[in-house]
């Protein structure tokens, strides 16, 4: 009896698990059935009856590329650089976040935990899958294409990003503390890569299905999470990098190949209408300029005339991006959070309008707002007569219309409304010569003074490109008065400015420096000069970026240097001088070089000093273009034309490159078999083809664009044919030529000589001089493509790999080329601002 109960109650009780188990599992497939069939968005629409209006629109686009998805690929950006830094330096925190996930798991029964553990494995894997067979069920090849494409590159990318980066940093040790239930397997059928599929494939049908569906897929992701985490044979410190991962390759799938269109449509837009009580009789696509909206003509069904904008949720995450870049980039410029729904938003522009509109301000009334389609909304507008300030001729705006324009700004300015977008567009001059302000989608009630200020300075400039300067501010200052002008005269920049006026500015330069000049004439404020703007410059991210790059590449240099502080302290420091004389040389060469470029005669000294003037704007400036700046600028001074200006310095660059190609083969040949180990530090062969080819493709691609035909023939074409002249008029005057060549030839040898003397002020040596010098042109020509002021970071490592590749001793070669970028790079920048000043001050800057 015993041994009978003894066998046949295991039995039982896994008879039991199992029925319950497989019960569970068959109810949820059938109600996974039973929603599918319910609800699925790609089952054949019910039949709709046709409505009777005809709607005058352009046939709608298949398939868009829209803000949506560039957003969810910076937030998949964002989330893969979290996972970097989580998987590499905050694993201890995952381990205790997962030990106390697994601790909640562990108070449950386990008999409830084994069925909640089916259910989780159950959801993850079937309704990720479940989409590729629904598309393939209803003949969607395309998108089942997708599907499997985006799920590869997931996977291909969690494991380039893993293998690649998280293992060569190193994870925790305490992945194997970690203590699991008894009934959790520890190979559990989702891992990484499932959850970083699963995340691709949500993000990528999104488009495809309606906002509950979407919720269930996400909530398929999080189970398949929980239950990596809860499952899994290690602490999963990769589980946000996968989400990443899928989240980058369904966004970018579907930037590449498009989603389906689910804007709404004029259709759509009746029905709204219809349902919050104004019946249409016409709607037609407007075609006129609407920021973050689709504009519509519509005629009620009363007689009203309306104007119709429908916003969506591109609209909404084109709004977002639009904030968070102006929050990230300026300063001082008045911005408010981003709304948190796209409701929220339209209900913020109804009540501006309203509000205006009662405080006086001619804008249109706002007749009605509703949902339209699944997920936008609109705003119907009384639809004024009139153009807009963009469409009338520059006659239209005589000095009492300009002075009505600046009356209706007066008045918001009095009750605190900033329109924000007071470009041309945005103001309607209708027959009887009246001024109407409309869309108040970027407007602000209770605005700061810099909002205000702003709102002058955006209709200053927009009137300024249609009526000329003086007339613009001298209609402002009779009507809003020299102190709004003064306080707005700053802000008369780019920066401040709409798109749409900074885009017309780019024809007029010189037209808003006039007008800041006027405004600040005229107002009595003096000499204006723009406000600082900027909180993040792209130069300032681009040197960040490139400095952290190089300093990654010469972290590894630096490392297990012993000897480096024996070296320094039984260093001959008078080669150190010889070194610094060797720099000074340079500036020499270089301004040889310049003088035998330039046809007339320019002061020898006088380019020296340039030259030196030049190497200190470098250090602030990437790529050399300081320098050419600086030297361009000071041969205008001393008389040369620009044109030839600019080919003198550019023949310059090209003979410099020229001697460098040459000393680097004779340097090669002197240095014979030694010579050529110096390359060892250069990729490979293979990487450095791979790297051609695609340069060549690009380069072929861009060019086979008319953008890049246009820059080949209006930029780099001239600039070949100019120094092709140059070096013709050069040839004839052998004088000239030999100041050019030997010029190049004097920097080249001087820096060289500047490397080889701090190279033995740390010692004797076996390397050749010959060796040391196939380093330096070798490194330095890898170092001139990093864009960091003066190679800084890129320069060290190539020289530092050169030279220890070459036979140097790595606590020789470290002490040795920071002494020499000591007296070429950083000594010389207090001369050079000298230089900078006294020329300025003479006059040749």
């Amino acid at each position: 009896m015993d041994l009978g109960v003894q066998l046949i109650a295991p039995t039982v009780a896994v008879a039991v698990r199992g029925y319950i188990v497989g019960s569970v599992v068959v109810l949820l497939i059938a109600g996974l059935i039973y929603l599918a069939r319910r609800y699925w968005p790609w089952r054949q629409p019910a039949a709709v009856p046709e409505t009777r209006l005809e709607v005058d629109e352009p046939p709608a686009e298949r398939h868009l590329r829209t803000p949506s998805d560039v957003l969810r690929l910076i937030v998949g950006v964002l989330l893969i650089l979290l996972g970097l830094l989580l998987a590499t330096g905050a694993s201890n925190t995952l381990l205790g976040f997962e030990t106390d996930l697994i601790n909640a798991f562990d108070t449950l029964p386990e008999g409830v935990a084994r069925v909640i553990y089916a259910i989780f494995q159950t959801i993850a894997a079937i309704i990720p899958m479940s989409v590729g067979i629904v598309a393939l069920w209803r003949h969607r090849y395309r998108l089942f294409v997708m599907l499997v494409a985006t799920s590869l590159f997931a996977q291909l990318l969690l494991a380039a990003l893993d293998h690649g980066i998280v293992q060569q940093i190193g994870q925790s040790t305490l992945l194997q503390t970690l203590h699991r239930p008894d009934w959790v397997s520890a190979n559990p059928e989702i891992d990484s890569n499932w959850v970083a599929s699963a995340a691709a494939v949500v993000i990528l049908g999104s488009p495809w299905v309606s906002r509950a569906w979407r919720r269930v897929g996400w909530i398929a992701v999080v189970v398949a999470v929980v239950f990596r985490a809860v499952a899994g044979g290690e602490v999963p410190t990769d589980l946000v990098l996968a989400l990443g991962c899928g989240v980058v390759s369904g966004s970018a799938v579907l930037l590449v190949f498009g989603a389906p269109n689910r804007r709404p449509r004029g259709t759509a837009v009746i029905d709204a209408m219809a349902r919050a009580g104004v019946p249409l009789t016409h709607l037609k696509r407007a075609g006129v300029d609407a920021r973050s909206s689709t504009p519509y003509f519509g005629d009620a069904q009363d007689g009203s005339r309306l104007f119709i904008k429908v916003q969506g949720r591109d609209e909404r995450s084109a709004d977002l991006m639009f904030r968070i870049y102006r929050f990230l980039r300026f300063k001082d410029v008045g911005d408010r959070g981003p709304f948190t729904s796209l409701q929220r938003m339209v209900e913020h522009e109804a009540l501006v309008a309203l509000y205006s509109n009662d405080m006086g301000i001619r804008t249109p009334r706002l007749v009605v707002t509703t949902n339209v389609g699944d997920e936008g909304f609109l705003l119907a507008y009384e639809r004024t007569a009139g153009d807009s300030l963009d469409r009338v001729e520059d006659e239209a705006l005589a000095d009492g219309v300009l002075q009505k324009i600046w009356t209706g700004v007066q008045t918001m300015r009095e009750h605190r409304i900033a329109h924000r977008d007071l470009r041309l567009a945005n103001v309607m001059l209708a027959p009887d010569g009246r001024p109407w302000f409309i869309d108040f989608g970027f407007a602000e009630i209770a605005a700061t003074n810099q909002m205000l200020d702003t709102d002058v300075a955006e209709l200053l400039s927009s009137t300024a490109l249609k009526v000329g300067v003086t007339r613009s501010v001298d209609a402002a200052i009779d009507v809003v008065g020299k102190d709004a002008v003064a306080s707005a005269a700053p802000r008369i920049q780019p920066l401040a400015l709409s798109t749409a006026t900074r885009k017309s500015l780019v024809a007029r330069k010189p037209l808003c420096d006039e007008l800041r000049a006027y405004a600040g004439e005229a107002s009595g404020a003096g000499d204006v000069e723009p406000q600082d703007l900027q909180r993040i410059k792209p130069r300032t991210v681009l040197i960040f970026l490139s400095l952290a790059i190089a300093f990654y590449l010469l972290i590894p240099q630096l490392a297990d240097v012993s000897g480096v502080w024996s070296r320094l302290k039984a260093a001959d420091w008078t080669w150190a001088l010889y070194a610094l004389v060797a720099s000074a040389l340079t500036y020499v060469g270089a301004a040889l070089g310049l003088t035998g470029a330039v046809p007339s005669r320019v002061p020898f000294f006088r380019t020296v000093a340039s030259a030196l003037a030049g190497s200190f704007v470098n250090r602030i400036v990437p790529a050399r273009v300081g320098g050419i700046a600086t030297n361009v600028r000071f041969l205008q001074k001393q008389g040369v034309d620009l044109a030839v200006a600019s080919s003198s310095v550019g023949l310059q660059q090209v003979s410099g490159l020229l001697m460098h190609i040459t000393l680097s083969l004779i340097f090669l040949v002197w240095a014979g078999h030694g010579g050529a180990g110096a390359f060892d530090f250069l990729p490979s062969g293979q990487t450095v083809l791979i790297g051609l080819t695609a340069i060549l493709a690009l380069s072929g691609l861009l060019f086979l664009l008319p953008v890049g035909r246009g820059l080949l023939r209006k930029r780099v074409l001239p600039i070949l044919r100019r120094s092709g002249q140059g070096i013709g008029e050069v040839a004839h005057r052998p004088l000239k030529l030999a100041e050019l060549f030997g010029g190049s030839v004097l920097l080249t040898l001087s820096y060289i000589a500047a490397l080889v003397l701090s190279v033995h002020a740390f010692g004797p040596t076996t390397v050749s001089v010959a060796s040391i010098g196939v380093v330096f042109l070798v490194g330095s020509a890898i170092s001139s493509a990093a864009p960091t002021p003066g190679g800084i970071g890129a320069v060290e490592a190539a020289l530092i790999a050169g030279l220890t590749t070459a036979g140097l001793e790595r606590d020789v070669a470290v002490p040795a080329v920071f002494l020499y970028r000591i007296v070429t790079f950083w000594l010389p920048i207090l001369p050079g601002w000298g230089a900078f000043l006294v020329l300025q001050r003479q006059g040749d800057l």
